[in-house]
């Protein structure tokens, strides 16, 4: 948000940037909203970044989406005692496919 609180927008895309730039990013073309659930990063590290998934309606944090090294993959570390959908786990996956890419 800029000084006023105003959402910031991608000058290119329109999109929201919620890290408080108004450059256009690989993450502006990402999508980030699902249905039920919702990615917002957490850190930016040399090559990879660390997301945590949140849940819409409770905005509690449900996991994380990092790389896992010995995979050498963008994985999901679920929180324990939480249960998913398959049309959760689909958007899991197509948020997981979207960090593959834009590697």
């Amino acid at each position: 948000m800029d000084k006023q609180g105003f959402m910031m927008t991608c000058e290119k895309c329109g999109r929201p940037n919620v890290y408080g730039s108004i450059r256009h990013t690989k993450e502006c073309a990402m999508k980030t909203l699902y249905k039920h659930i919702h990615f917002r990063k957490i850190t930016d590290l040399p090559k990879t970044s660390v997301w945590s998934c949140l849940s819409n309606r409770t905005k509690d944090e449900l996991g994380m989406v990092k790389w896992y090294p010995s995979w050498r993959q963008y994985c999901f570390f679920p929180h324990p005692e939480t249960v998913y959908s398959t049309g959760c786990l689909e958007d899991i996956k197509d948020f997981i496919r979207q960090l593959k890419q834009s590697r």
